[in-house]
């Protein structure tokens, strides 16, 4: 883009850096990208301890709003989570401590029957307020909203009532209406609002975009209207430019099969993998192979415990490990593990990350429809393990044992190059530009 062509840009997205989640890697390498190529971008996000309310790099400006106590709270409730992912047994409270966890957990159980349209809703009134001034202040061409949270869709609603001429762009992650395995409320309270909310959103929209093909079918097929305003844009690598380059933990020369990432209730469980690995090595057959568990697992940590008793020293759960080392991880690894969502809406970043990895992939996957499925489809270093809610047979225990050891364990670079293409940034970049730059001429016809 030229700087003739450059727009204003206000990007409304809960999640930002230094958060660590799939949207917060997304956006703020996009929101950089964006800035170097002319664009005048300024971000609203939410406020985090310890980082600057205000940051300044070349043409991007980050605005980082909230209200202190809550994101305060947040902060400990994102590191409590992170210590039990890391396997961190607390402290055993006395009596007052175990009274105030139980008031903690009502108060919770409460917060999540009533919040709407998500656990981010506080963050509206802070953010819509903050967008409001800077819209004011500045003649936005383009607003672009990033779900999840939907309350960043929300805020951008307002902000296109009061600047009516900026063209509006809603980025979806994961759907908000349509999402029945992990919705973002009480959809015995809020089915309806939710489905009316987000036909009124795809309606004033001038553009949505999405990760993948089922979803964009998806919406198409729910929300009459939408078709011409949904484009695919797939996941960006976004790995950190520098990374450790030795692995993150030591494998004792043996072979390390590694997931990493977390694991959810009802949408990401490990049973299946675990049952799987535990029928092979009882076979005898992978004497020299660990199961890694890299991430928050605490959600299933009851789940890890039962196999624990059967696999013992094979099984090992790291907790979370610090973005810069992932890749030597990754690098580390004889196989990478993924274990699909029980969706057909959500493609994982991290599978982008697998592949650059260049490293065989064990893909779990529930149906043969899950996007998992259709991603390494192209990727020759893939085992797709379907199992359709059942226990692992004989055939495939047999088909891991063969894959690792006889399967193939490299990717030709140029073979890697063509496979990772459209994920890199400036792909990913260029298919954004493409469509912020139809929808601002269409504003401007």
């Amino acid at each position: 883009m030229t700087r003739d062509c450059r727009s204003r840009i206000l990007v409304i997205t809960f999640s930002f850096r230094p958060l660590a989640n799939p949207r917060a890697y997304r956006w703020s390498l996009l929101a950089e990208r964006l800035a170097a190529r002319g664009e005048a971008v300024d971000v609203i996000t939410a406020s985090v301890p310890n980082a600057p309310a205000r940051e300044e790099l070349g043409g991007l400006v980050i605005h980082r709003v909230g209200w202190a106590p809550i994101e305060a709270l947040r902060a400990r409730l994102r590191g409590r989570r992170e210590r039990a992912g890391a396997g961190q047994a607390p402290a055993r409270p006395g009596p007052l401590g175990r009274l105030r966890a139980i008031l903690l957990r009502g108060v919770v159980a409460a917060w999540r029957a009533v919040h709407w349209p998500d656990a981010s809703c506080l963050w509206f009134w802070p953010a819509r307020a903050a967008a409001l001034r800077l819209a004011r202040e500045a003649r936005y061409d383009v607003i672009v909203s990033v779900a999840p949270a939907f309350t960043a869709v929300l805020v951008g609603e307002h902000v296109r009532r009061a600047c009516p001429e900026a063209r509006w762009l809603i980025d979806i992650g994961d759907p908000f209406s349509l999402l029945e395995e992990s919705p973002p409320n009480n959809v015995r309270l809020f089915a309806g609002r939710n489905r009316r909310s987000e036909a009124r959103w795809l309606a004033a929209a001038d553009a949505v975009t999405v990760t993948n093909e089922n979803v964009r079918r998806r919406y198409a097929d729910a929300f009459i209207g939408t078709a011409a305003k949904l484009h695919v844009i797939p996941p960006v690598l976004s790995l950190p430019a520098e990374v450790a380059a030795a692995p993150a933990f030591d494998a004792d020369g043996r072979r390390a099969l590694v997931y990493i990432g977390t694991l959810y209730r009802g949408l990401r469980e490990p049973g299946f993998l675990l049952e799987l690995f535990a029928r092979a090595v009882s076979s005898g057959a992978l004497d020299d192979c660990d199961l890694h568990f890299v991430g928050d697992v605490s959600a299933c940590a009851d789940v890890l415990d039962r196999y624990r008793g059967v696999l013992g020293g094979r099984l090992k759960v790291h907790g979370l490990v610090d973005r810069e080392r992932i890749a030597g991880v990754m690098a580390g690894a004889a196989a990478l593990i993924n274990i699909g969502n029980d969706s057909l809406t959500q493609l994982p970043s991290k599978l982008v990350e697998y592949a650059y990895a260049a490293r065989p992939v064990i893909n779990i996957a529930r149906t043969a429809d899950d996007t998992s499925v259709a991603f390494f489809t192209g990727y020759p270093l893939a085992l797709n393990l379907v199992h359709s809610g059942l226990p692992p047979d004989d055939a495939q225990v047999a088909n891991l044992v063969r894959f690792l050891r006889a399967g193939p364990s490299a990717i030709e670079a140029a073979a890697l190059r063509a496979f990772i293409a459209p994920f890199a940034p400036d792909a990913v970049v260029g298919r954004y530009c493409r469509v912020l730059d139809g929808i601002r001429k269409a504003g401007c016809a």
